[in-house]
């Protein structure tokens, strides 16, 4: 029998093919192979995962910066108006001392001039 050197080829690479597939060995390294590759684009998806998150982080860092901010102020503001308020306190507490004064003032004002207008026009009868 004859063999053309195509058939002949064209045998021997399914026979080759064949033992290929059969070889636990290269059964092995393909689904290492294809393992890999799974790992592969797993990390790829979550880099892009982690770059989102920064990128929503970075997006979010303005608010809390001016969050911060509007913090800083309040409590500044918050103190500010606690020294105002004791403060007016204090004035109160003056304006009452004054008032209290001048009402002592006006009464002995008022009655010395009740004695001078006794003593001027009914002190000697």
């Amino acid at each position: 029998m004859h063999y053309q050197s195509s058939e002949w080829v064209g045998t021997t690479q399914t026979q080759h093919q064949a033992l290929l597939e059969s070889d636990p060995l290269l059964e092995n390294t393909r689904a290492r192979a294809e393992f890999m590759k799974q790992i592969e684009r797993d990390v790829i998806q979550v880099h892009g995962l982690f770059a989102d998150v920064h990128e929503m982080v970075n997006e979010q860092q303005t608010m809390v910066d001016a969050i911060d901010m509007n913090i800083s102020e309040t409590e500044e503001n918050a103190r500010a108006g606690m020294e105002q308020l004791l403060q007016a306190q204090a004035y109160q507490a003056a304006k009452r001392r004054k008032m209290c004064c001048l009402v002592l003032m006006t009464a002995v004002a008022f009655l010395i001039f009740c004695l001078f207008l006794w003593v001027a026009f009914g002190g000697n009868n």
